[in-house]
């Protein structure tokens, strides 16, 4: 049984988009198109959102729904031009009907939304299955087994081989823990005497502790800067992720091209 269509991504030089094919719980298909450089004028989004809407509602006659995002993710506003922000529409008989403004259900023909309708118009994409979500599910499941079967194993299993050993030898016991901690003490004194130098793993670490100590220290100085530091360091990883994207349907296309 089919649950949803993969996604579509097509890139346009200052901006890509993304065709999210409707399903079984969402008639509308939902298209996007995001931004990866600063946008000049809203009436040029405005112009292009119409432009890819005509062009993906003909090439799947599926009501849709269009709006687009900038750089950051964040849904571009497109007032005062338009009071709303997404336009959504419909193709019936070569015509396309489409509005700026919210429509109810009934707007859209009913024929559009049935699942037998979807399967014929997206019959060529990629589809996802329940058998294929299920397999998800269960390696997803398969992995966390395993996960947990080493933590318990390290947490309870070895600790408990070790107090038995203890409880039957305390002498052997005894003597691991005296050789512990004179490996430690000699090691700590050998460091200190600078006889046995650090690794570039340990200066590198001591290195970030100290900067973390150092960053803790002035954000509890200057809360609101830290605040505002972490907002921009949020607003960045969104961008750096919006340009890898990007870039990842542009090399995708060049090599389809070639290939073709």
């Amino acid at each position: 049984m089919i649950v949803r269509w993969k996604t579509i991504k097509e890139h346009r030089g200052d901006y890509f988009v993304e065709y999210h094919p409707a399903c079984s719980s969402m008639y509308l298909a939902i298209l996007t198109i995001v931004y990866t450089i600063p946008i000049s004028e809203k009436s040029v989004v405005v112009k292009i959102i119409e432009k890819e809407f005509k062009l993906w509602i003909q090439q799947f006659p599926i009501p849709l729904m269009a709006s687009a995002r900038d750089a950051s993710d964040s849904l571009i506003c497109l007032r005062p031009i338009h009071s709303e922000h997404f336009l959504s529409g419909f193709i019936d008989e070569g015509i396309i009907q489409s509005s700026w403004n919210l429509k109810g259900d009934t707007w859209f023909p009913k024929y559009q939304k049935e699942d037998h309708y979807r399967k014929q118009i997206y019959s060529d994409l990629d589809s996802i299955t329940r058998e294929d979500i299920d397999l998800k599910i269960d390696h997803q499941r398969k992995i966390a087994k395993t996960g947990w079967v080493i933590v318990f194993v390290w947490a309870v299993i070895i600790p408990s081989l070790i107090a038995l050993l203890g409880f039957f030898n305390l002498f052997f016991v005894g003597v691991i823990a005296l050789t512990y901690s004179l490996f430690r003490a000699v090691k700590k004194a050998l460091e200190m005497l600078g006889a046995l130098k650090k690794t570039k793993a340990q200066k590198e670490k001591e290195k970030e502790e100290l900067s973390k100590e150092h960053h803790h220290y002035h954000c509890k100085l200057n809360p609101n800067g830290f605040l505002q530091l972490r907002t921009e360091n949020l607003e960045k990883e969104i961008r750096e992720k919006i340009q890898k994207e990007s870039q990842e349907i542009k090399n995708s296309e060049q090599i389809n091209e070639s290939d073709s």
